[in-house]
């Protein structure tokens, strides 16, 4: 996404965009800035529409990544020994575990494959929008993992 970032941004690599991105800590933070960017900003008025699809995919798999991340997992050690997993907020009273169900590996390789995906798309889309411009790909700070 920092790629993107640097696209909207007209920037001629992604060295300063990192710093952008990360600066804003909020992935729905993030998504706004690039939807403004997006829509608002004159040089990106005629921008193709790749750029709608990766910000609502970008959120959509925000929004898988949170149920994983931030819900209440268990195990049913009494029965099947399925792994439960009970989405964040789906008890007031922060007892999950009365609400949660099943996961599947398969889910969480699914969510695994759309990222693999999105990333792929984002190179073959906006990689080539620089033109004569060149991406950057000069590695983070050691400190800093690399948000691509």
């Amino acid at each position: 996404m920092v790629k993107v970032l640097a696209v909207l941004l007209g920037m001629k690599d992604t060295h300063t965009a990192r710093y952008v991105w990360r600066s804003v800590k909020s992935p729905r933070g993030r998504i706004e800035m690039l939807r403004v960017l997006l829509q608002e900003a004159p040089e990106n008025i005629d921008a193709e529409d790749h750029y709608d699809f990766i910000l609502s995919e970008f959120s959509r798999i925000n929004s898988r990544r949170n149920d994983f991340v931030h819900g209440q997992w268990y195990t049913d050690i009494l029965g099947s020994g399925a792994v439960m997993l009970a989405k964040l907020n789906t008890d007031p009273h922060g007892f999950g575990f009365h609400a949660a169900e099943p996961v599947e590996l398969k889910e969480l390789q699914t969510l695994q494959a759309d990222i693999g995906e999105l990333h792929r798309f984002i190179n073959m889309w906006v990689i080539p929008a620089f033109g004569p411009r060149q991406l950057s790909e000069h590695p983070p700070p050691p400190s800093e993992p690399d948000p691509d």
